[in-house]
C-alpha cells in the first residue's frame, strides 16, 4: 500500500462538492484513486467493494447522513478497518465533533479544506489502516496456529484416553480439575457418590466426608423429582452422550436452590461403570427470570388496563408501532394487528421526515418526558385533538419511544367556546352606550371599564384603572 497514492472513498451527495475534492486530493497526492458516492447506501456498497485505504465523508446528506453512514461502517466488520474523516461546512461545532467521535470516525475536518491539514490526515488514516491491517493478518495467523495447536492437543488428549486405563486416567484428569472448576463437579457409579470437588462442597454446605459413599439421593427434595432426574439424564445419555436437566437440590442446612445438572457417562456403552456431573448453581438466574416475567406481567396489566391509549414505538425502523393497548385501538378505530408494524404516520395528519424525526427523539433524549397538543385520524378519517406525552424506555435491549394520547376533543372545543363567550362579551360591552364596570372589593379598583366612559365620564379607560374608586 503505497502512501502517496492511496485508494480513497468520497461520499456527498453534492457534485460540486466531490468535483472539488477530487481536484484538491489529486493536486496534493498525485497519482491517488478516488471513488465517488452521491449518498450513503452507495458509499457502503462502494466500501465493501472498493476497500478504499480512507473514506471522506459528509455529514449532511438526504435519507441516511453521515453519522448514520459512520455507525454501519464501523458495525460491519468488512468495513470496521477504514479510516472516516468527516468533511463539514454546516455541522463544524463541537457537539457534531464529538458526535462524529462517538460513532467511529477517526478524524473529522471543518470547510473550507486545508490542503496540507487534509493531506497530513489522509496519510495519517493510510497508515492506520495499514497498521491494523497488518495486526488482523497477525491474529489470524496466531489464531491458525492456536487452532492448530488446540486440534493437536485434542488429538494427543484423546490418544492417551485410549491408551491408560480407565480409572487412572480419570483420577489422574479429574484431580486438577475438581480442584480448579468454579462448578460443582463430581461422579457417581450405580448412584452413589464416588467423588465431589470443593465448590460442590461449598455450593451444598456438606463435607467431602460427608458426601462419599451416600446415594445421590442426599441432594433432593423428594423422592419423585429424584427419580424424575434419574430417569431424563440417563434416558439423554443414552441417546446423545451427555444429558442436561434443570432442577432443585437440598443443601445440607435445608435451603432449596435451583440447579443446572449435565452428566456424561465415563462409558457411553456400559452406564455402570459410572457417571460425571457438573452442577451450576442457577438460583439467582431463576429468580431474575421470575422476577422479569413478574414485572413483564404487571407492566402487560396496566399497559392494557390503562384508560389512556399506549403506543411503543421503534424509532430506528420507520417509527414504526411495536405495540399498542386496547384505549389506542379504541381511540384510533384500528384493531391491534392493524395497528403493530405500522409507522406511527398511520395516525398523524402530516408524515414527519427524517430530519423531523431525528430532531424530536433528540428532543426527547434531552427531557424525561415531553407534552404536545396535535391532531390524529382515525381509520374512518375523522380528525380528533390528542394531548401526547412521549418519553424513551428500555425494552427488550434497545431504545423505544413510549407515547402516551388523551382525547382532548371535549377540552378544546371548551376552551374554544369559552374564547368565543369572552369575545361576544367583549364585543358587547365595548359598543353599548351605557358605562360597564367590574370592580374588586378587595382592593377597591376597577378591573374592567367599557370604552363608553370616556364619552360620558370624560375619563380615558387608562385613568379610571389607575385610581382607586372612593364611594361617596
Amino acid at each position: 500500500m503505497a502512501i502517496d497514492t492511496p485508494k480513497l472513498l468520497a461520499i456527498d451527495d453534492k457534485p460540486d462538492n466531490l468535483i472539488t475534492l477530487k481536484a484538491v486530493v489529486r493536486d496534493t497526492l498525485p497519482g491517488v484513486a478516488v471513488v465517488t458516492a452521491a449518498n450513503g447506501p452507495q458509499g457502503l456498497a462502494l466500501a465493501l467493494a472498493e476497500d478504499p485505504d480512507v473514506i471522506l465523508l459528509d455529514i449532511v446528506m438526504p435519507g441516511m447522513d453521515g453519522y448514520e453512514v459512520c455507525r454501519r461502517l464501523k458495525a460491519d466488520d468488512r468495513t470496521r478497518h477504514i479510516p472516516v474523516i468527516f468533511l463539514t461546512a454546516l455541522r463544524a461545532d463541537r457537539e457534531s465533533r464529538v458526535r462524529a467521535l462517538e460513532v467511529g470516525a477517526e478524524a473529522f475536518l471543518a470547510k473550507p479544506l486545508d490542503e496540507v491539514e487534509l493531506t497530513a490526515e489522509i496519510r495519517a488514516m493510510v497508515k492506520i489502516k495499514a497498521a491494523a491491517l497488518q495486526t488482523r493478518q497477525e491474529n489470524e495467523r496466531l489464531a491458525a496456529l492456536v487452532a492448530e495447536r488446540t486440534a493437536a492437543l485434542q488429538q494427543e488428549l484423546a490418544e492417551r484416553k485410549r491408551v491408560e486405563a480407565a480409572e487412572r486416567q480419570h483420577a489422574a484428569q479429574l484431580s486438577g480439575i475438581y480442584r480448579a472448576a468454579p462448578v460443582g463437579i463430581g461422579m457417581v457409579v450405580n448412584r452413589v457418590i464416588q467423588e465431589v470437588n470443593d465448590t460442590l462442597c461449598g455450593m451444598t454446605g456438606y463435607l467431602r466426608a460427608e458426601l462419599l459413599g451416600q446415594s445421590a439421593r442426599i441432594f433432593y427434595p423428594t423422592e419423585d423429582e429424584y427419580a424424575y432426574v434419574g430417569r431424563e439424564k440417563y434416558r439423554q445419555i443414552a441417546e446423545h452422550d451427555i444429558g442436561s436437566v434443570e432442577t432443585h437440590w437440598r443443601c445440607k442446612d435445608g435451603r432449596i436452590i435451583d440447579v443446572l445438572l449435565s452428566s456424561a457417562a465415563l462409558d457411553p456403552a456400559d452406564l455402570t461403570r459410572g457417571v460425571t456431573f457438573s452442577v451450576l448453581d442457577i438460583t439467582e438466574r431463576k429468580q431474575a427470570e421470575a422476577a422479569q416475567m413478574e414485572s413483564s406481567a404487571q407492566f402487560r396489566t396496566l399497559f392494557e388496563a390503562s384508560p389512556d391509549a399506549i403506543v411503543l414505538i421503534d424509532p430506528q425502523d420507520r417509527w414504526s408501532i411495536l405495540d399498542c393497548n386496547t384505549a389506542a385501538c379504541q381511540m384510533n378505530g384500528y384493531t391491534r394487528d392493524e395497528m403493530v408494524g405500522q409507522s406511527i404516520d398511520i395516525l398523524n395528519l402530516t408524515p414527519g421526515t427524517p430530519t423531523e424525526r431525528a430532531a424530536y427523539l433528540a428532543r426527547i433524549r434531552q427531557s424525561e418526558l415531553m407534552r404536545l397538543e396535535t391532531f390524529h385520524r382515525r381509520k374512518d378519517g375523522s380528525v380528533f385533538a390528542v394531548e401526547v406525552s412521549t418519553s424513551l424506555i428500555a425494552l427488550g435491549g434497545r431504545e423505544v419511544v413510549l407515547g402516551i394520547d388523551r382525547d382532548i376533543t371535549e377540552r378544546v372545543q371548551a376552551e374554544q367556546a369559552l374564547r368565543d363567550s369572552e369575545a361576544q362579551y367583549r364585543l358587547l360591552a365595548e359598543n353599548m352606550s351605557d358605562v360597564i364596570w367590574i370592580l374588586d372589593l378587595d382592593t377597591s379598583r376597577f378591573r374592567y371599564v367599557s370604552p363608553s366612559v370616556e364619552r360620558l365620564r370624560g375619563y380615558t379607560v387608562e385613568e379610571v384603572l389607575a385610581e382607586a374608586w372612593h364611594p361617596r
